[in-house]
């Protein structure tokens, strides 16, 4: 009876066009999980066919496994499972980790093109849950082509030094430094590629919260400002970006160049 009762739930989770719930918050390393919880369905669903946000146009069949081209745009470990955040058809989405050597980071960089072996399958929807979804693993990743930020890594001869004027969490420390070099690697502002054309001294970042307390769920408003300067401390940018979530899900950010004079707001179009 308990058998039959884990059938029908995953067939209700495959009507559900392969979306996850939310996942519990744990602590712990880059990288780190937790593989008693990976426990696949019975053998029964091997023929059974549901969809994907990778292939939304196709009948698909669970647990085969696919290979595609995407786009890299993070990775995401802060929860019960690991995901990549990955971009297709002008649309980010997650996948989970399903990799046999999860503790191996990636070592990808944003905007890289990357070449996938994946295949859709049912996990826990949390450690302590007996609740099934179907969502898409990752089984193998590689990246195929450079993005602008993993070239940028690799001529950038300048130090970048950043300044925190509030206090920010370690996790937001690191997410905007990764913001602020990801705009830095694909800006066409001229003040600051003539910066970055110049071997010598620092560029210099100064990084503080835009939004007042009452403004923190408005859309279209900065989350932090970034003003970089050359090593003279030369204002060359004033940077807004906005960061966007989903409930708690992190699905995007705007940029934006904040007038120093006006503090107008003109958003920048980036990826």
């Amino acid at each position: 009876m308990k058998k039959g009762i884990i059938i029908l739930s995953i067939l209700a989770a495959i009507t559900s066009s392969c979306k996850w719930g939310e996942s519990k918050k744990t602590a712990g390393n880059e990288g780190e999980q937790n593989d008693s919880i990976f426990i696949e369905i019975p053998t029964e669903t091997d023929t059974l066919f549901t969809t994907s946000v990778i292939r939304p146009n196709e009948k698909l069949q669970v647990k085969k496994i696919y290979t595609d081209s995407l786009e890299y745009i993070d990775y995401n470990d802060d929860g019960d499972y690991s995901f990549f955040v990955v971009r297709k058809n002008n649309k980010n989405f997650r996948l989970l980790d399903g990799r046999t050597d999860r503790e191996t980071y990636p070592g990808l960089n944003r905007g890289d093109k990357i070449e996938i072996q994946w295949k859709i399958d049912s996990v826990l929807v949390g450690a302590d849950s007996e609740n099934w979804e179907m969502i898409e693993w990752v089984i193998s990743i590689n990246g195929i082509e450079d993005g602008k930020l993993s070239t940028f890594r690799k001529i950038n001869k300048k130090s970048i030094v950043y300044t925190f004027i509030d206090d920010f969490s370690d996790i937001g420390k690191r997410d905007f430094k990764k913001e602020i070099e990801y705009f830095l690697a694909n800006t066409t502002d001229e003040n600051i590629l003539q910066c970055l054309s110049n071997e010598n001294g620092e560029i210099l970042v100064y990084i503080s919260s835009y939004r007042s307390e009452y403004e923190e769920y408005t859309r279209g408003v900065p989350s932090i400002m970034a003003r970089i300067e050359n090593h003279n401390q030369d204002e060359l940018f004033r940077l807004g970006i906005e960061f966007e979530y989903d409930g708690e899900n992190f699905y995007g950010r705007t940029f934006y160049q904040i007038d120093k004079d006006t503090n107008e707001l003109t958003k920048i179009e980036m990826q």
